[in-house]
């Protein structure tokens, strides 16, 4: 939805006719509802990820998921300016590059969602221990 919206936007506005001003808000709210999705999906990440023996209650806004949600949204524009700019990594592994790519990508993501996930462990032990 973040990548390719704009890009389908426009041309289902074309194609369909829309005015300029639905495409217009549909550009608006595209990033709210990618930072709502992306905080649910932290959210529920963290809440059924864990092997538990006693499940927590479910809480949707928590420390760790924004920092989870945001930090994955920072990295993934990060990296996609990166690769805007320095993107050689077909000519370094051929055709191998794009796996390179969604590695590296998949690395970033795990990494922005575990760091989100140990400041709620800290949370929640400091918690216990009152």
């Amino acid at each position: 939805m973040a990548m390719a919206g704009n890009h389908f936007v426009d041309w289902l506005g074309r194609g369909l006719g829309f005015r300029p001003i639905v495409v217009l808000v549909w550009k608006a709210i595209q990033w709210p509802v990618v930072l709502l999705f992306a905080a649910i999906a932290c959210s529920l990440i963290y809440h059924f990820g864990p092997n538990l023996k006693r499940r927590r209650s479910w809480q949707l806004l928590t420390p760790g998921m924004m920092f989870g949600a945001l930090g994955w949204l920072a990295a993934s524009f990060g990296f996609r300016m990166y690769l805007h700019f320095f993107n050689d990594y077909s000519a370094t592994y051929g055709s191998l590059g794009a796996v390179m790519i969604l590695m590296i990508w998949l690395y970033v993501s795990g990494l922005a969602y575990l760091i989100g996930g140990e400041i709620n462990a800290v949370i929640e032990r400091a918690e216990c221990a009152k």
